[in-house]
């Protein structure tokens, strides 16, 4: 599915064990939507 740059990093950085929960919280911060539908 096509999707942003920032938006495709922002994902696969959520899924790294080590920043998972400090990424999150930055792209909560950043974007409510975008958190959503990472979640």
């Amino acid at each position: 599915y096509p999707v942003d740059k920032e938006f495709s990093l922002s994902f696969r950085v959520l899924y790294l064990p080590e920043k998972g929960s400090l990424y999150l919280k930055m792209i909560d911060i950043r974007n409510s939507h975008d958190s959503e539908k990472i979640m």
